[in-house]
Order: structure tokens, then sequence, then C-alpha cells
């Protein structure tokens, strides 16, 4: 057999001798290509290859880069059956671009911070997967959301950054969402309340009286109701005020939205503290202060034909 050829010499391509006829050819574990010998290989050796034309490579990728042949996917490389062309160009493995088509489940397999970018530091705390809420076509927007595993408070996300937080004609409060909202709707509603107005609408957990409100320590609910502020309906008729059964002007105690002029304040806050100066002098048994502060007894009693107003008293 020749010893030595002087390729120097040969003219032709590599194939006309390297055909498993005149010489040897390529092995049976060469990849798939149409391109000539010489286009990848030198006359001095076969190995190293020179260059690889991976325009003419029939075959896959990891026929070649399978860790024998050629570098395969390094250690820290993410699992997957994928073919490297899947997410790589021949150009440069960086920047690989994947497509997640057919991707259904499984994201934090791949988004781990190792792999690939997982969670930032910013993201809600959540023990869901992403595809959950997330879309492959962009993580901006979230397509939805699971609040069932949300672990953090509701402004956490919806702080007007992350996600809508309170509109501009929200009440002013301190309180988290949560306190007043579910996940399931933003209205709140007042038939489950037992507690008092105030203890909500005390000007920090959610709005109170305003500035020009007369000065009452009435609750809420004795004049507005949960479903309107407007429409207020006053009634005198309590413990507060006893015995006030006509109807007269607000202005007769009320000049002002401030607190109410007791004509004798040395009597407030009872019947006398506005009616010991309507009554005629005469004969009394009253003989201590708080006799005389208490004008609703047995004599000054209100009826048909006494009112509050009337001047004199049997």
């Amino acid at each position: 057999p020749v010893t030595s050829i002087d390729h120097d010499g040969v003219l032709g391509a590599c194939i006309s001798c390297h055909n498993d006829v005149t010489a040897e050819d390529k092995p049976v574990s060469h990849i798939e290509t149409t391109t000539n010998c010489e286009l990848c290989h030198s006359t001095i050796g076969w190995k190293p290859v020179i260059i690889v034309d991976h325009d003419a490579v029939i075959g896959s990728c990891s026929s070649c880069h399978n860790g024998v042949i050629a570098e395969g996917k390094h250690p820290q490389h993410f699992p997957t059956n994928a073919e490297c062309d899947d997410c790589h160009t021949t150009q440069t493995w960086a920047s690989a671009t994947f497509n997640h088509s057919g991707i259904t489940s499984g994201c934090v397999s791949c988004h781990d911070n190792v792999s690939v970018e997982g969670k930032h530091p910013q993201h809600i705390l959540t023990s869901n997967d992403c595809e959950l809420c997330h879309s492959p076509l962009g993580w901006v927007p979230a397509t939805w959301v699971d609040h069932d595993a949300v672990i953090g408070s509701c402004s956490s996300c919806h702080n007007g950054v992350i996600a809508t937080g309170k509109g501009p004609t929200h009440v002013f409060t301190i309180a988290d969402c949560e306190t007043c909202h579910t996940t399931f709707n933003w209205n709140f509603n007042h038939d489950g309340v037992t507690s008092a107005c105030s203890s909500c609408h005390n000007g920090s957990v959610a709005e109170g009286k305003p500035g020009d409100h007369f000065v009452t320590l009435v609750e809420c609910d004795e004049c507005h109701s949960s479903n309107n502020w407007g429409g207020v309906t006053y009634s005198h008729q309590t413990s507060f005020y006893p015995d006030h059964q006509r109807g007269f002007n607000c202005t007769e105690c009320h000049q002002s939205n401030g607190a109410v002029a007791w004509s004798n304040a040395g009597y407030a806050p009872d019947c006398a503290g506005c009616h010991a100066g309507d009554y005629d002098a005469g004969e009394d048994d009253h003989t201590t202060l708080s006799q005389d502060r208490n004008c609703s007894g047995s004599c000054h009693k209100p009826g048909p034909e006494h009112r509050p107003s009337d001047r004199d008293w049997d």
C-alpha cells in the first residue's frame, strides 16, 4: 500500500480518493454533511478540525455536541431534551433565544436564578408556580394572580407601582387592603359590621367627620346610613335629647357648627342647661343641686298641653 501521499500536488477534491474504495472515507460516526472534507480538515491531520461549516450539517447539533466528538452542554446547563439549535445559533452560544411554544409548566426548573433568571427580589412572596400568573410571551403584565397563594400583604403589590393601588377617590386610611376588601371584590360590605362606625370612620382607618361637621358625640349611624352620607335623618328622640317632642329649628341651639352654647352651662347637660331660665318664679321644693339641674321630674313633665318651650308650668 501507499505509505505517504504528498497532498500538495493533488488537484481534485478529497472525496475523489477518500471514498472508501481508493482511500478511507468518513467514519460511520462522522456527522452527516454534504461539505467537502477540505472545508473542515487539513491534509496534515484530520484532527483537530480547522473549522466546521454548520450550514452544510444535516444532522442535529447533539450528534457532535455530545461531550465526546465536540463540546456539549456544560454542567450548569438546565435540564432539557431540546436540541441545541432550539435556543442557540451556530454563530454564538450566548444570548440564547428560547421558544416557549408548547411549554405549559415547570418554569422554575429553568427560571431558578441559576440556570436563567428567576423571581426578582421585589417579587411578592408566593409558593405558586410561575405559569399560574405569567405567560411565556412576557412576564409583564401578569395574566392572573392566585391570591390564595400570596403570603405578603396586599399593599406589597397594590401600591400603584407593581399593581393598581388605592384610587384617588379612596378614603384616607393607613389600614391594609384586606381589612375591608376581599380578593374577589373591592366594594366594602357594611352589612356584617357590628362595631360602631367611629371604630373605622375616625380619620385614620377611614374618613371621619369633616372639619365643618357640628360637634356631637352621637354615633354616625344615628343620622347617616352606610349607603349614603347624604340624606341625613337626625332625631333628638334619644337619651341625649330627652322629651323634645316638637319640631324646631336647629338654630335655636346651634348658632354655628361648634358646640352648643349652654345658656346655663353649670347645669349642662341636663334640661336645666337650657331651660333653667324658662320658668316663672314660684314655689318649689328643690333643696339640692341635683334637683335644680333636673327639670324632667313630676313638676316639669311635658305633655300635650305642656311642652319644654312653655314658660308657664303647674
